[in-house]
This record gives structure tokens, C-alpha cells and sequence, in this order.
């Protein structure tokens, strides 16, 4: 099992993240736009530990509405072997996460059914546990300040990654400007979550996780929207939206919750398959 155990301590100094309305720009990256979900990996030690790897994985909205999973979403297999060995998910000091927000902005009308400020983001996940079914604790956020600080904080990584790139998978400096690494710690994520959004890796991987296989790391991903563009319910509540994969080889996929009648026909199936093998037995046993 693999846990978010041994991140760094430090936290450099956040700058140029003052909670004015953010309004997103033009798109510079065919791969990225504003709501979309960007997905981080750092070293804390070691190889690697002055570069970033992001991986643009697509709107936030698309996991919410998810009716499937979306398997290998993207393969980053390749960088992570030349960034941090050919043993990356055998590491104990390297982490991953994922956010994404649209705007932090208090006026304005919904995005794709998001109020302005909604905010994705993930959480480790403790344990294979039920596929399907959450096994992390939800994002809870408690003030209006709070929500639009993590909305800053997240755009400014973000929008640095759409304008300074062109593709899916870019590496980035520890030493730029507004990265990922300035806004992750051992106590608080982008000013919001307390724990922080990243899961680690170790010596074993972290098991079979349903459609996706066995899988190196797992990481629950929530939704959490304001009332409002204005107002947000007190303390505000997470909504499980699904699970972020990774394998040895580098695929990322997403297993999604199944839909009501989906469980429905897993558990006909199961009963069938039960009331058959129940059957013959009682065949065998009047047969003796």
C-alpha cells in the first residue's frame, strides 16, 4: 500500500496570489483550458528533485459526468523513467496529485453547471477498499476566504502551465515561477487543504483497482462548489467524483462511480451466478 508518508517540510513563498478576480484567458495550450485538471508529480529527494512533471488529463467537468471510466487517459511512463529513474513508483520520496478550477472569481454565471470557484481536487487514497466508493476523506472548506484562496492558488499554476507549454506532458523547474511545489506541503495545499492533495508511492504497488488493474498509486478525486458564485454552505463538503490510476508503466486512467443500474445488474449477475452453483448442489446431493 502506498501512502502519502515523507513530503517535504518546506514551502517556499507564494507570490503574486492575491485574491483579486481571476478572469481565464485565452487558451495558449490546444491541450489545457481553464477547468481542466492538471496532475503533478515532485520528488523531495534524489533524482529529479529540482524538476515537475504535469499532465494536462481534461475538464473537470468530464470527471463529474463521468458514466465510464476512462482508461489510460495519458501515458507518462516515458518522462517519469527519464526524470526520476526507471524506478519512480518504487520511491518513497515522490508524490502526485491533481486539481483543477475555472475562475476565482465571486460574479459570473455558471460554467458547464459549476458555480465560479468550484474547485477539484484529490486525496490520497488509504486503501484498494470498493472499487467505486471513496476511500479518503472528503475536502471539507469552511469560509468564503478560503475558497477563493484555493481558487487563486490553483490558477496560478495552472495558467502558467497553459501558457508556457504546447503539449499534454511538460517538465517543469522547481525555480519557476508560481509551480507546484511553491504551493504544496505537509500541512497545507494551496492555502485549503489541510494534508495536502498528493499520495506517494513505495516498494508495493497499491493493488487491483477494478478496470484499471493493479495500479502504483490512487488518488480520490472531489468536487467542491460554492451554494453560489457568492456564498458557500458552512463548512462545505467534498463530493466524490471517482479514482485517479497510475501503473508501472506510466498509464493514468480514472475508474468512475458506476451508475445505479449498472450495481443493479452486477448484483442479478451475482445472484444468478449464486441461485446456478446453488442449484447443482442440490442436484449432487439428490443424486447420492
Amino acid at each position: 500500500m502506498k501512502l502519502s508518508t515523507l513530503k517535504s517540510l518546506s514551502l517556499a513563498l507564494v507570490a503574486g496570489t492575491a485574491l483579486t478576480a481571476f478572469t481565464p484567458a485565452q487558451a495558449q495550450n490546444s491541450n489545457f483550458a481553464p477547468g481542466d485538471i492538471l496532475m503533478a508529480f515532485r520528488a523531495t529527494g534524489g533524482q529529479g528533485s529540482d524538476t515537475l512533471v504535469y499532465v494536462a488529463l481534461g475538464s473537470g467537468t468530464s470527471f463529474r459526468d463521468a458514466t465510464g471510466n476512462f482508461l489510460n487517459i495519458r501515458n507518462v511512463g516515458s518522462t517519469l523513467s527519464n526524470t526520476y529513474g526507471n524506478s519512480w513508483f518504487n520511491r518513497t520520496d515522490l508524490f502526485f496529485g491533481a486539481v483543477g478550477a475555472f475562475s476565482n472569481a465571486t460574479a459570473g454565471a455558471p460554467v458547464n453547471g459549476d458555480p465560479r470557484r468550484t474547485l477539484y481536487a484529490t486525496n490520497a487514497r488509504t486503501e484498494v477498499g470498493t472499487v467505486g466508493s471513496s476511500a479518503s476523506t472528503p475536502w471539507s472548506i469552511s469560509s468564503n476566504t478560503v475558497m477563493t484562496a484555493g481558487a487563486s492558488d490553483i490558477l496560478s499554476v495552472s495558467t502558467r502551465f497553459d501558457l508556457d507549454f504546447t503539449t499534454a506532458i511538460a517538465t517543469v523547474s522547481t525555480s519557476s515561477n508560481n509551480n507546484w511545489a511553491t504551493f504544496t506541503s505537509d500541512t497545507l495545499d494551496f492555502r485549503t487543504f489541510n494534508g495536502g492533495v498528493e499520495s506517494g508511492f513505495g516498494a508495493n504497488a497499491f493493488g487491483s483497482f477494478g478496470a484499471a488493474g493493479t495500479v502504483e498509486g490512487a488518488l480520490d478525486l472531489y468536487r467542491v462548489a460554492p451554494q453560489t458564485n457568492t456564498t458557500i454552505s458552512n463548512p462545505n463538503i467534498g463530493t466524490y467524483e471517482g479514482t485517479f490510476t497510475i501503473n508501472s508503466a506510466g498509464d493514468i486512467s480514472f475508474v468512475a462511480i458506476p451508475e445505479p443500474s449498472s450495481i443493479v445488474l452486477l448484483t442479478l449477475a451475482a445472484g444468478a451466478v449464486f441461485f446456478a452453483i446453488r442449484r447443482k448442489n442440490q442436484k449432487k446431493t439428490a443424486q447420492v
